[in-house]
């Protein structure tokens, strides 16, 4: 009855919400403040995390009535959903992080251009992000083309390891916990290089979204992580005749599942709402 809850919830709030402040925030998309925050990715990102969150009612219905084929589409849907979902949310923070130092080295060419011209040139011959042959990769368009192809490289991977190898080969467990482990690095590592950043004015509060947005994904991969243990768990649960050991688990799973969906609803507002909040928009 906590998983049904939890759906409906889902569902009837969650869901609606995401969508309604989604809406608001593609009206805004030609202002900067919600420019620099490229909509067409936030809601790409939107897209996924509401198909992600209306698939979840198909794991309770497999819990319900040991429908086997539900539980292979829901774990195809999950599986898609969390590898598109983590490099979309990858692509946004690298071209935010290059937007970011862009401004920032303008900022600062133009005041040492002020005080010694010969240093200002230096400056934007040996930063990397100034450079002309490397702007591409703070474009959205070429970064798409990077962005399909490692989503489709990384999916191939993915299910080629499960149905190749098999589910419990070592090998193909390694190269899946690579995959769903590579954007949290690199964003970790971003977040890193974000934290020399101090001296921009922040006056649209993106780099403050970043850090937040970061922080309750890394919660959410904290319990993806504890989803995963469970529902390798459960069909060996099933077998126990121990009648409380099964309420025990099967609750465990039902309250984890709602930490899931309501840090990946967090997630969706942080990205649509607080923007339109902090910028009183």
């Amino acid at each position: 009855w906590f998983g049904l809850a939890s759906a409906g919830l889902f569902i009837l709030i969650y869901i609606p919400l995401i969508i309604f402040y989604a809406y608001r925030f593609q009206l805004c998309k030609e202002r900067t403040t919600v420019r620099r925050r490229f909509p067409s990715i936030t809601l790409l990102m939107t897209i996924i995390s509401c198909v992600w969150m209306a698939s979840s009612p198909l794991q309770i219905m497999v819990q319900w009535f040991n429908f086997e084929f539900l539980d292979v589409v829901y774990e195809t849907v999950y599986f898609v959903c969390h590898i598109l979902f983590s490099f979309s949310f990858m692509w946004r923070f690298w071209l935010i992080h290059f937007q970011l130092n862009y401004l920032k080295q303008i900022s600062r060419t133009k005041w040492w251009y002020v005080i010694d011209p010969n240093v200002s040139r230096k400056t934007i011959i040996n930063s990397w992000f100034m450079k002309r042959k490397n702007e591409k990769y703070g474009d959205l368009k070429f970064t798409s083309r990077i962005f399909i192809v490692v989503c489709v490289t990384c999916l191939l991977l993915f299910f080629g390891t499960i149905y190749g190898m098999g589910p419990r080969n070592f090998w193909g467990w390694l190269i899946r916990a690579f995959i769903y482990c590579l954007p949290w690095l690199i964003m970790i590592w971003l977040n890193c290089k974000e934290s020399k950043l101090n001296d921009i004015h922040d006056s649209i509060y993106i780099r403050k979204e970043q850090k937040y947005v970061l922080n309750a994904y890394g919660l959410l991969f904290i319990i993806y992580i504890i989803l995963t243990v469970l529902i390798g768990i459960l069909p060996r649960v099933k077998t126990v005749n121990d009648k409380h050991l099964r309420v025990i688990t099967n609750t465990f799973y039902g309250f984890f599942l709602h930490c899931f969906e309501f840090n990946l609803f967090a997630v969706c507002m942080l990205i649509n709402w607080w923007p339109l909040y902090m910028n009183k928009i």
